[in-house]
């Protein structure tokens, strides 16, 4: 999960991270115009692996277990975007407090801002990026991973579709693509209640990892990075009510992130 923090080293590991947490799906025949409801939805992130002691492969700087997000409208340069915040806790008390600003008429990220707390208020990082400065165009609905419980409410949701999202993590590297697709309809109970959901698997683009790991067998490649899925709630704005997999990248235990409050 890149956050900016000096994370460029452990790329493969932080991409198999947002592999699952990345909430991808879309309304079902829903048009193009974006919902959001302006709520506060909580998430918890547990182990569900117990023959697992150690998460050996365990290297961000910052691991969370829990966060919240919501998403209003608001301006940026003069200009109407969608803000979406984010704060991420992990299990010390250090804070992570994310902004991202987003066209709301193509779903581009424009800029973003994420601000590292440790537990007495102290401030660690500060990372301001402008992701339309890039050197190279970003594709459209190119999202950052913590805009993943957003991502659902773009795509579409109908059996059998499968959709590329692709991810940015910082606008020094290129984005990895990520192939959803939709396996059919299930309901989730998770702290937050009951939820009428969509299924949907989650796999890398193949041709979008880098270097020579591209050039290993697809097979190898997905079975190291585990089984990977993300329901969504039907209902609009579709958002993530479950996922699960190994959220710390190869090698870390099977864990689960699940929606916990709604305000």
């Amino acid at each position: 999960m890149e956050s900016g923090f000096c994370i460029s080293k452990a790329r493969l590991v932080v991409a198999a991270g947002v592999l699952v947490l990345l909430s991808i799906a879309g309304g079902v025949g829903h048009s193009i115009t974006k919902i959001h409801d302006g709520k506060k939805r909580y998430y918890r992130i547990v182990t569900t692996d117990e023959s697992v002691k150690e998460d050996r492969m365990e290297r961000r700087v910052f691991k969370t277990t829990e966060y919240w997000y919501r998403v209003k409208d608001g301006e940026l340069h003069g200009d109407p975007v969608w803000i979406m915040e984010r704060e991420d806790k992990n299990q010390t008390g250090d804070t992570m407090k994310s902004l991202f600003y987003i066209d709301p008429k193509d779903f581009t990220m424009i800029e973003s801002e994420i601000k590292l707390y440790n537990h007495d208020g102290r401030i660690i990082d500060d990372v301001h990026s402008y992701y339309r400065n890039v050197f190279q165009p970003l594709p459209k609905k190119a999202i950052h991973p913590y805009m993943q419980p957003l991502a659902f409410q773009y795509l579409d949701l109908n059996q059998g579709t499968s959709t590329k999202i692709n991810t940015v993590f910082s606008p020094q590297f290129a984005g990895m693509g990520i192939i959803a697709k939709v396996e059919g309809e299930e309901t989730i109970t998770v702290p937050a209640g009951t939820f009428e959901c969509v299924k949907v698997s989650l796999e890398f683009d193949m041709e979008s990892l880098p270097g020579i790991i591209k050039l290993l067998p697809s097979l190898l490649v997905q079975s190291v990075m585990g089984n990977h899925y993300a329901w969504a709630e039907k209902a609009p704005p579709h958002a993530l009510i479950k996922s699960s997999g190994k959220l710390g990248g190869p090698g870390s235990p099977n864990m689960a992130e699940e929606l916990v409050k709604v305000e």
